[in-house]
């Protein structure tokens, strides 16, 4: 079987179970990264006789969490383009990804200052260096947002905060998935956070603003 987790930490599963999973062999497999991803699009586009451009190549590859997801839009995709008679572009892929139905790119900074305000923070802490406890959660929140909200690169996301790099702003949204898990009054300030920047009245802007507080 598969799972996202270690059987060590399935709390909601019968303990015999558990126990019988982790005595056995226990493997990670990581996802595909960026790199395989995009030479599995430009392998795919050319056996289906279409052209794709680096650019929607790359953006396809960033949002994709898989193969399976690649597959699915690689289909519609190559469709659009037999019929243009023209190549894969970064607007077709938009157009495809984005759709009337996915939250506004809100400003980061406005994401950074809703989450700081839930924890009694000041802004310039959170996106500090700081590395207590109490400021290291709240930052991990406001990256996770980001990446939910915006669709914005990490690479984007971590220049924000004091210039940290992909990798550890991946980190911290992958930590703050796995916390959103076990926290239930987490994951309901997220969703008050998400919940402003979807479309109002069919075009983009903010829900009225609760007054809620997570410590």
């Amino acid at each position: 079987m598969s799972a996202r987790s270690g059987p060590g930490s399935w709390s909601h599963w019968p303990a015999r179970f558990v126990s019988r999973l982790v005595s056995g062999l226990v493997v990670r497999v990581d996802p595909p990264g960026k790199d395989l991803k995009r030479r599995y699009l430009f392998e795919c586009t050319a056996a289906r006789g279409v052209t794709i451009s680096a650019e929607a190549a790359e953006l396809l590859s960033e949002r994709a969490d898989g193969f399976r997801t690649l597959e699915g839009w690689l289909a519609a995709l190559a469709h659009h383009a037999k019929v243009k008679r023209s190549s894969i572009e970064r607007s077709d892929v938009e157009e495809l990804i984005l759709g009337p139905e996915l939250l506004v790119c809100a400003d980061l900074g406005e994401i950074a200052q809703a989450v700081a305000r839930s924890f009694d923070l000041p802004l310039w802490l959170i996106r500090s260096t700081h590395r207590g406890r109490a400021i290291v959660g709240p930052r991990h929140l406001a990256m996770y947002l980001m990446r939910k909200v915006t669709k914005r690169s990490y690479a984007k996301i971590g220049s924000y905060f004091s210039g940290r790099d992909a990798k550890t702003t991946r980190h911290a949204c992958h930590m703050t998935e796995r916390r959103l898990i076990e926290d239930p009054a987490l994951q309901s300030l997220v969703n008050e956070i998400d919940q402003r920047w979807r479309l109002v009245g069919g075009r983009p802007g903010l829900a009225p603003e609760t007054n809620s507080r997570l410590k």
